[in-house]
C-alpha cells in the first residue's frame, strides 16, 4: 500500500507543485510558528527560573542548617550563683561590645581582628558549656567558663583603650599588651 502511495505522489508531482500557496499565507504561518517557539521558549525559561530558585533555596537551608549546627550553644542549667556571674559578666561584655561596635566605622580592620580574638573565646565558651554537661567534675568546669568570660571582659576593656587612644592621639592613658589567643 505505501508503494502505491508513493508511486502515486511520484507520477503526479508535477501536479502537486503546480499549486503554490500565496505568500500572505507563508506570512502567517511564519508569524504563528514563531509565535510558538516565542511562547515555548518563555515557558522554559519561566520554568528553569523557577527550578533553579527552588533549588538555591534548597541548598542555602541544608548549608545553613547544617553549617551552623556546630554553633549552636547548649543549654546548660548552672547552679543559681555562677547563672548569676554568667549574667553579670555577659552584661558587661554586651555593653563593652556595643561601645566598640561604635569605633568600627573609623577601625574596620581592627574592630575585625577585635572580633576573632572575642569570637574564639566564644567557641571556647560554648566548648566548656558541653564539656559541663558531660563531666562529673562541673566546678573545674564552672571556673573555667567564668575565668573565660573574664578574660573576655580584660580583653574587650583593652581594645577599647586602644581604640580610644586612636581616636585621641593626645590623651596618655596606661596601656596594655593586647592578649591573644
Amino acid at each position: 500500500m505505501r508503494n502505491r502511495i508513493e508511486e502515486f505522489i511520484t507520477e503526479n508531482r508535477k501536479e502537486f507543485d503546480r499549486f503554490e500557496p500565496r505568500e500572505e499565507l507563508w506570512n502567517k504561518l511564519d508569524a504563528k510558528l514563531a509565535g510558538q517557539r516565542k511562547q515555548k521558549v518563555s515557558r522554559f525559561r519561566i520554568m528553569s527560573v523557577a527550578a533553579s530558585v527552588a533549588v538555591l533555596m534548597v541548598v542555602s537551608f541544608l548549608f545553613v542548617r547544617y553549617n551552623h549546627a556546630p554553633d549552636r550553644v547548649p543549654q546548660v542549667e548552672l547552679p543559681a550563683e555562677e547563672q548569676q556571674a554568667e549574667l553579670y559578666y555577659s552584661s558587661l561584655i554586651e555593653v563593652k561590645r556595643s561601645e566598640i561596635d561604635q569605633h568600627k566605622k573609623k577601625n574596620p580592620e581592627l574592630c575585625k581582628e577585635f572580633d576573632k580574638q572575642i569570637q574564639a573565646l566564644d567557641i571556647l565558651y560554648n566548648q566548656l558549656k558541653t564539656e559541663y554537661i558531660k563531666t562529673p567534675d562541673k566546678e573545674v568546669v564552672i571556673s573555667a567558663m567564668i575565668e573565660n568570660l573574664q578574660t573576655q571582659l580584660k580583653i574587650l576593656s583593652q581594645q577599647l583603650e586602644i581604640l580610644d587612644q586612636l581616636k585621641n592621639p593626645s590623651k596618655k592613658t596606661k596601656t596594655h599588651e593586647s592578649v591573644t589567643i
